[in-house]
C-alpha cells in the first residue's frame, strides 16, 4: 500500500475500500439470500445486491475520472463482517432465527458502508469534487434506504 500523505490520498484509499466492499458483497449477499426463508428479506437483499452493482460501476467511473486504479487492499472491515454473517448462519438451525441473523448481519455491513460513503462524500466536498460528492451522496442514500428496510423487516418479524 502506498503511503497516505494528504487528504486526496486518504480519499482514494477510502474509495478503494468502498469498491472492494461492493465487490465482496456481490458474492456474499447472493449466498446469504439463498439461506433466507423470508421472501421479504430476500427482496431486500436482492435490491441491495442491485444497489451494490450500481455502486461498483459508479465507483469504477469515479476512478476513471480521477485517473486512479479502483483496486487497493482488501476492505478488512467488510471481510470480517461477511465472515461473521456466514458463521452465524452456519451455527443457527431455526429458520426464523437464521433470517434475523442474516438481517442483522447485513445491517452491520450496511452501517459500515454508510460510514464509508459518508466519509468519502465529505472528503470529496473538501477537495472540491462536487460531481463525485453528488454520486457518493446518492450511494449513501441507497445504503440508508436499505437500513430502513432492514429495520422494518426486523421489527415486523420480531412482532410475530
Amino acid at each position: 500500500m502506498k503511503k497516505i500523505q494528504n487528504l486526496n490520498d486518504l480519499f482514494i484509499e477510502q474509495l478503494q475500500d468502498r469498491y472492494d466492499a461492493a465487490t465482496q458483497q456481490a458474492l456474499a449477499f447472493k449466498q446469504l439470500a439463498e439461506a433466507c426463508t423470508a421472501e421479504e428479506l430476500k427482496l431486500i437483499l436482492q435490491k441491495d445486491i442491485e444497489a451494490n452493482q450500481r455502486h461498483q460501476q459508479k465507483l469504477a467511473n469515479i476512478f476513471s475520472t480521477l485517473g486512479e486504479d479502483p483496486n487497493g487492499e482488501q476492505c478488512e472491515g467488510t471481510a470480517g463482517l461477511i465472515h461473521e454473517a456466514h458463521e452465524l448462519v452456519g451455527y443457527t438451525e431455526n429458520s426464523e432465527i437464521v433470517n434475523q441473523g442474516i438481517a442483522i448481519s447485513i445491517q452491520h455491513i450496511n452501517h459500515h458502508d454508510i460510514a464509508g460513503y459518508n466519509s468519502c462524500m465529505l472528503f470529496a466536498q473538501a477537495l472540491g469534487k462536487s460531481q463525485i460528492q453528488a454520486e457518493l451522496s446518492q450511494m449513501l442514500e441507497d445504503e440508508k434506504r436499505t437500513d430502513v428496510s432492514l429495520n422494518e423487516f426486523i421489527a415486523r418479524s420480531l412482532a410475530n
